[in-house]
């Protein structure tokens, strides 16, 4: 099962406007707009949109998912170019939710592969199931319990205002672990473009295995393992573009 996000939008009544406000993510908190509506009362909670770059992200990832037997994370962290993986058509078939429709975790079948895109803003589920891991999405970065010496206590995406390269420095975290008989994969990232990136790495072995080469001590994946990758994007593109050669994997987690 693929969960995404939809962010809550506010509609004026009668008329086709929305509002969105990153930090407004609860329909009784059309209140903190006050600022920017003179009415609060003539808005509406709306889901009409969702992310541009969680759904590149999923639809990279039934496409990669549709020609493999297996999970979308090989078994092995890389394998030579010359060696290319196995493809083959399969009768893989995707069940979709959003993060406000999705189940309780514990009406959903144990043996359920999840994959979960989204922020800790915008998915309630996300959030539940990254409890008690090193690296975690919040608000406004993602933060790292047990730092080591080489890592930032956290990782804020960059602006336009204050970046000084021509590319902008994204993040998103990658966290996979088993729980009963089914695999839980997380994507989360403050920005969907993030989200997008992480999930070409994911699906592609060749930029996979240069991410992770020299991060974990063994080329098996272990069963619970975290990455955070740096997703550059580039200015000149308003920020639709992605840098895919430039992402790096700056901290790695393996239980």
């Amino acid at each position: 099962m693929i969960i995404y996000t939809e962010p809550l939008f506010f509609r004026r009544k009668n008329a086709l406007t929305y509002v969105r406000e990153v930090h407004c993510n609860e329909t009784g908190s059309v209140s903190k707009l006050k600022g920017v509506l003179k009415r609060t009362n003539d808005w509406v909670p709306s889901y009409h949109y969702v992310s541009s770059g969680e759904v590149m992200a999923v639809l990279r990832l039934v496409s990669e998912l549709s020609y493999q037997p297996v999970a979308v994370l090989p078994k092995r962290s890389y394998s030579p170019p010359h060696e290319p993986l196995p493809r083959r058509s399969t009768a893989f078939i995707a069940e979709f939710a959003t993060a406000k429709t999705v189940p309780p975790l514990h009406k959903i079948k144990s043996d359920t592969h999840l994959i979960i895109i989204g922020s800790g803003r915008t998915s309630l589920i996300l959030r539940e199931l990254q409890n008690g891991l090193d690296f975690t999405i919040e608000d406004d970065c993602i933060r790292v319990r047990n730092q080591k010496k080489e890592e930032k206590r956290t990782y804020e995406d960059e602006n336009k205002d204050v970046a000084r390269e021509t590319h902008l420095r994204k993040y998103a975290v990658v966290s996979r672990y088993y729980e009963d008989n089914g695999c839980i994969t997380l994507i989360a990232a403050n920005h969907g473009r993030a989200a997008q990136g992480a999930a070409e790495v994911l699906t592609d072995q060749n930029h996979f295995s240069r991410v992770i080469t020299g991060k974990l001590t063994s080329p098996d994946l272990p069963r619970k393992f975290q990455l955070i990758l740096e997703v550059p994007l580039s200015k000149e593109a308003d920020d639709s573009y992605i840098r895919t050669d430039l992402i790096r994997a700056v901290a790695v987690r393996a239980y």
